[in-house]
């Protein structure tokens, strides 16, 4: 049995996500549903996260989501550094 996507409810394109993201989706258009509805609280919040799912609905690329909100933080905070740290944060990449 299929669920019925609600009219309302809109699944996040790779491009909507910051450029320095994608990579991380590589081959992807899109989130799924259950991504798309965490990825407000994934990518930008600090807020603790507990999700349960069944394997396949997508919750390796929640965990994603969260990492890559640390590295943005970790981002942020070495913008105006050298480009050293921009070094050092491409090894994540």
């Amino acid at each position: 049995v299929r669920s019925v996507i609600p009219k309302d409810e809109r699944l996040i394109k790779i491009s909507e996500l910051p450029e320095w993201t994608h990579k991380a989706f590589k081959n992807m258009d899109k989130l799924n549903r259950v991504q798309s509805k965490l990825y407000e609280m994934a990518l930008k919040s600090s807020e603790n996260l507990l999700l349960c799912a069944p394997t396949g609905a997508g919750k390796t690329n929640v965990a994603f989501l969260t990492m890559l909100n640390i590295l943005g933080q970790y981002r942020r905070e070495h913008a105006a550094d050298s480009d050293s740290d921009d070094d050092a944060f491409r090894r994540f990449q």
